[in-house]
């Protein structure tokens, strides 16, 4: 086999792994929004609203039927230590951080990426091999 149509090959195998993994995690995280029935499925919030006697209601996609439906927040589990039924998503749990602390987080993951790259680029000066910074 050509050199070259072998690292073409192993890119494109090492392309569909990281494809694959990327789409597991991805499928795990919550893109809305959701509540837990007894019987652990986890349905969509579309929508929330006030019931009568001041109860919430959810709107939420009932599998069984597969249908937008108003349900009572009382058919659903409320969160292990807490009485909340309503599970947040990533939008709304992104919505409610607090960006000081995002920007915070974001520049505490460069700090090490700059000072491993510094470290290589020292190491390969050391050796004689000279590459911009």
């Amino acid at each position: 086999m050509k050199r070259k149509l072998r690292k073409t090959l192993i890119l494109a195998v090492k392309l569909l792994v990281a494809a694959v993994l990327l789409t597991l995690v991805l499928r795990k995280v919550h893109w809305r929004d959701y509540v837990v029935t007894e019987n652990q499925q986890e349905w969509a919030v579309y929508a929330r609203r006030t019931g009568p006697e001041g109860r919430l209601e959810l709107q939420v996609i009932d599998e069984r039927i597969g249908k937008l439906r108003w349900a009572g927040a009382a058919e659903f589990k409320s969160m292990p230590n807490s009485n909340e039924v309503v599970r947040k998503g990533f939008p709304t749990i992104l919505a409610q951080a607090d960006p000081w602390l995002l920007a915070g987080a974001f520049v505490g993951f460069l700090i090490p990426l700059f000072i491993l790259a510094f470290r290589w680029w020292y190491l390969l000066r050391v050796q004689q091999i000279r590459i911009s910074l």
